[in-house]
């Protein structure tokens, strides 16, 4: 193994400008190198075991969208956990608007510095509904009367 895992390092795998010419978004040979075999990756509408997994759901994202970028805005890292807050644009079809999700990623790593755990959090739908104004303003007010 090269190089450890550390903020650095997550700040790099995180941060992308378009797609790589294999269709990748994130660095997958980051997640090749540091995950750990049997690492757990969870999300707001998916849960997935081995490393593997991860990176075959990392290439099929790209591969649905026209545009993918995604913006780090703060990485930290304390003990054994990372935290990074970043920003991804898509674009679904050519004709559509870019989307934004505004999420953080947790990254839990064990003794040997790999990554057993990774947990994205982000608001699933509204984040994206904003680049439709007049469905996110009727969401926007069906959220706000459920309070």
């Amino acid at each position: 193994m090269g190089e450890v895992f550390d903020v650095e390092t997550a700040r790099r795998m995180f941060s992308f400008r378009g797609k790589s010419p294999s269709g990748e978004g994130v660095d997958v040979s980051i997640i090749r190198e540091h995950y750990h075999p049997d690492v757990r990756f969870r999300d707001a509408i998916q849960e997935v075991h081995g490393r593997d997994a991860v990176i075959e759901m990392m290439l099929r994202f790209p591969k649905r969208v026209s545009e993918l970028s995604c913006d780090v805005h703060e990485a930290v890292q304390e003990g054994n956990v990372i935290f990074v807050e970043w920003t991804m644009a898509f674009r679904a079809r050519r004709q559509m608007p870019v989307m934004r999700n505004y999420g953080a990623s947790r990254l839990r790593l064990d003794d040997d510095c790999l990554v057993v755990d990774h947990r994205d959090y982000f608001d699933l739908w509204g984040d994206m509904i904003d680049a439709f104004p007049r469905v996110s303003k009727a969401y926007r007010a069906v959220v706000r009367s459920m309070e």
